[in-house]
């Protein structure tokens, strides 16, 4: 739901009923240039059907057509793209595509005209909302799948099929895969001048996707190692600057892992670094729908509303713990409650170990709610980013937020059960 939502702002359903009826045409046309077959049934309906969706078009939106300047032209081609041509051949020859005029039906391909419009309209939506990466993934399968059907059409004009359908499109398709790939098996070649140019030009059409193909994936690959490469370098720098003063074994292990723990926080300095020119204003309101995903991933903010959450957001502050840290001690008064942003904690009562809580858990709830007194000992296991909520704060959120108050209820109920089984564990053992 939440892609279909994302999508419909940069694109209206009307919209995609336009893209896929060009697609359809500019798909079919070659099929019809390269086998000469009439139109079935479903084709003649869906002709019409498409003629009456850019008729719709034409009389509501009036889209500027590209390379089209004037008037009478762009009445003339609008009137072509409205028209089903196809259909209104078929039956002026008796139910047959076939005649001295039947090339007229290629003039549906003008449809595409209309396609700067559409993707205009999308680009300018797109500045303001993002464009879903699901929908780019389809976009450019649809725009491959089209282009090999073309040029495999294409091979089936010059060479007209012998065999059946089926039979003669696989062979195409199976020598242009292996031209635009460079390896041409020779076992399907071409035996006249045109077949040899055409063939030339799709070599060079097949050399030049594989060098932007594998120019893209250099640089993305490129992108992903430069960040290892940087934290290599600073490791490195600071191994030098740890054994060049001596520092105690000891200290080298805890400045290590602080550094590891600053280059895997979930907020880097490259994602600060994008909203830092922003007005304090804006830097607040990204910062706080930044905190909205990793919050929904938490069981006590699980499910509630979005107002919810980012009114958590507005109000938790980032508190910081080294490894043996005492975060809460047992039988002291409670007045806070912890999110674990990054790291872990160890649970214990003295020296007993009970739990160990990881990324993502709270804890410290239980003294917000009933008994004021904590039960536990919690311990930073780790370098830990804790978000620290107090007591007055949950009062208030809760008291607006019952889905919040549910969650916190629930989960203080398991915790009750989790503490009981554990003390009667304790107890047998």
């Amino acid at each position: 739901m939440n892609f279909l939502k994302r999508l419909h702002d940069v694109v209206t359903p009307w919209e995609l009923l336009l893209l896929s009826s060009v697609a359809y045409v500019l798909f079919n046309i070659p099929f019809e240039a390269a086998f000469h077959q009439d139109p079935s049934s479903l084709e003649l309906v869906l002709d019409v059907a498409i003629s009456f969706f850019f008729l719709i078009d034409i009389l509501t939106v009036k889209r500027n057509l590209i390379f089209v300047k004037s008037e009478m032209s762009t009445a003339m081609i609008r009137f072509l793209m409205a028209f089903p041509l196809e259909t209104i051949l078929y039956f002026l020859n008796h139910g047959s595509s076939s005649g001295a005029i039947s090339w007229i039906v290629y003039a549906q391909a003008l449809r595409f005209l209309i396609l700067p419009g559409l993707v205009a309209a999308i680009h300018e939506r797109g500045k303001a909302h993002i464009i879903p990466k699901r929908f780019k993934f389809l976009s450019a399968a649809v725009i491959t799948t089209m282009v090999l059907n073309f040029l495999a059409c294409g091979w089936l004009v010059i060479y007209p099929p012998r065999e059946d359908f089926l039979t003669a499109y696989n062979k195409a398709l199976y020598w242009l895969i292996t031209t635009i790939a460079t390896v041409g098996y020779g076992d399907i070649t071409p035996t006249t001048n045109l077949g040899r140019a055409y063939t030339m030009c799709v070599m060079i059409l097949g050399a030049t996707i594989w060098g932007v193909l594998i120019a893209s994936a250099s640089r993305l690959m490129l992108a992903s190692d430069l960040r290892k490469q940087q934290k290599k370098e600073k490791m490195e720098a600071l191994q030098s600057f740890l054994s060049h003063y001596e520092v105690p074994v000891r200290l080298q292990r805890e400045v290590v892992g602080f550094f590891n723990h600053q280059w895997a926080r979930t907020i880097s300095e490259e994602e600060l670094a994008i909203i830092k020119d922003l007005p304090p204003g804006l830097q607040q309101e990204l910062q706080t729908i930044m905190n909205l995903k990793p919050l929904s991933q938490i069981r006590l903010f699980r499910g509630v509303s979005n107002d919810c959450l980012r009114e958590v957001s507005g109000r938790l502050d980032q508190v910081f713990f080294s490894p043996g840290d005492q975060i809460i001690c047992k039988d002291e008064n409670g007045d806070e409650m912890y999110i674990i942003g990054h790291g872990k904690v160890d649970v214990h009562v003295g020296d007993q170990h009970i739990t160990s809580l990881g990324q993502g858990a709270c804890f410290g709830e239980m003294a917000l709610i009933g008994d004021s007194k904590r039960t536990t000992d919690v311990t930073a296991g780790s370098y830990c980013d804790l978000f620290k909520l107090n007591k007055s704060q949950l009062d208030e959120l809760m008291a607006r937020h019952a889905d919040l108050k549910d969650n916190v209820i629930r989960i203080v109920q398991e915790r009750q059960e989790k503490l009981k089984k554990d003390s009667n564990h304790l107890k047998v053992g």
